[in-house]
């Protein structure tokens, strides 16, 4: 089984209480201890490392596509830019749990320490990345449910409250309002060099400062407000005005046609909506419970068998809650599969066309080099004639040219000898 947990300190240290310099009593025996061993191998390092890893990857992706999707939306209400900022913030908590907490998890125990070793620096300040994300998203998905009911339940006055500026207001509140509320966990945890003696090295360890020792984080902060904050707080929101969305959407199936023209879209929104709240509430409530499990563990080794199953599932979950969003978005929303069909022509029409053109290029190319080569060849064959023609045609030249010389002269000669004659010939018959 190797060292697995007991070198485990990334996500899930920040989240339980691993790092707490006095640790319970070991109350699980030899062969108890070691079929947790195979069951934390098996679960954690496994499923949720290797699985973990691939539906994040996944999911970045898928998320990345739901930004492009709705921010072709033609109309500037305020859920597509919401859906949007939820969708980075997924993103983000994907990302970082990919790097800081699924990765070393598999790759310390398939494959060695060397990259936990390597991350240490950016763990110590990256580490409440993705409790801040999770957090985050948790209020997204309230607030767009609180839209979402203005919107049904409201329609009158929700043009004045539910538009794009109050929208990117709310965006910018909550997120100053989660990192303020996260500024004890970057209080609670430092790192610092010591020597290892298994290793003969100076590493980087993980620890909890004095403040993360003392009673106020642990039994005030981390005990009462972090669960109210993130479990019970939103989820009695959700529950209050999901249900009030509900009442709603069946009081407006007695409307007119034209109400129903009208808010049939918005409707179809809602529903949406409902379906990922609900996705959202059932994984939530897993880590609720997960969390339960572990808060009183310093290691997996000190809790059962189905206890690691299932904090390896609950864990596994929230990783496909922020994935999912895009399957739910196509499987409910008529407008958003048509924008994505849309998109995926234009983007596949336009790879065939590079293809083609890049492809017609070549053979282009192809073309011209081989026209060139026959050039060269034959300018190369006709070299030497070209060479004699141009001697001939210089010697002809040269012939020529004396000869005009030469005739040029006998004329010149006969013509002076002609006219001496004549002179002659009016001499003599003056004296006659």
């Amino acid at each position: 089984m190797g060292d697995y947990s007991e070198s485990h300190y990334s996500y899930q240290t920040v989240t339980t209480e691993a790092s707490l310099p006095t640790s319970p009593v070991n109350m699980t025996t030899p062969c108890h201890t070691e079929s947790i061993n195979v069951d934390v191998r098996v679960w954690r390092a496994t499923m949720y490392g290797i699985g973990g890893s691939c539906i994040c990857c996944i999911g970045v992706v898928c998320n990345f596509i739901s930004i492009l999707v709705l921010a072709n939306f033609k109309n500037k209400s305020s859920a597509p830019v919401l859906l949007i900022c939820l969708a980075v913030s997924d993103s983000l908590y994907l990302l970082s749990m990919m790097f800081l907490e699924t990765i070393p998890i598999f790759t310390n125990e398939y494959i060695g320490p060397g990259y936990r070793h390597n991350l240490m620096p950016f763990f110590c300040v990256l580490y409440p990345v993705p409790l801040i994300s999770q957090c985050l998203s948790i209020y997204l998905v309230v607030t767009i449910t609180l839209e979402r009911y203005t919107v049904v339940a409201r329609p009158f006055h929700a043009h004045k409250i539910c538009n794009l500026r109050n929208a990117l207001i709310t965006v910018v509140c909550l997120t100053v309002l989660v990192l303020i509320y996260h500024v004890p966990i970057y209080l609670a945890f430092e790192c610092n060099h010591g020597w290892y003696n298994r290793t003969q090295s100076n590493i980087t360890k993980f620890e909890r400062t004095d403040f993360g020792q003392g009673r106020f984080y642990n039994e005030v902060y981390y005990k009462w407000i972090n669960p109210a904050v993130t479990f019970v707080l939103p989820f009695l929101t959700l529950l209050c005005f999901n249900s009030m969305m509900l009442r709603a959407l069946w009081r407006d199936r007695n409307a007119t046609s034209g109400a129903q023209n009208r808010m049939r879209h918005e409707r179809r929104l809602g529903k949406m909506v409902l379906v990922m709240t609900s996705v959202f509430f059932l994984f939530e409530l897993m880590a609720a419970v997960s969390f339960i499990l572990v808060t009183r563990a310093d290691r997996y080794t000190q809790i059962s068998r189905h206890s690691v199953r299932f904090t390896a599932i609950s864990d596994l979950g929230l990783l496909i809650n922020s994935a999912i969003n895009f399957l739910i978005y196509c499987g409910t929303g008529k407008k958003f599969r048509d924008i994505f069909r849309h998109l995926a022509r234009t983007f596949f029409s336009r790879l065939h066309l590079c293809a083609t053109c890049q492809k017609r290029r070549r053979a282009s190319l192809a073309s011209r080099s081989v026209s060139t080569a026959t050039r060269s060849s034959a300018s190369f064959d006709m070299s030497g004639v070209s060479l004699r023609c141009f001697r001939r045609f210089k010697t002809g030249t040269s012939q020529s040219m004396e000869s005009r010389k030469t005739s040029t002269s006998v004329i010149s000669k006969s013509s002076r000898v002609s006219s001496y004659s004549n002179d002659s010939d009016k001499v003599h018959v003056t004296i006659h």
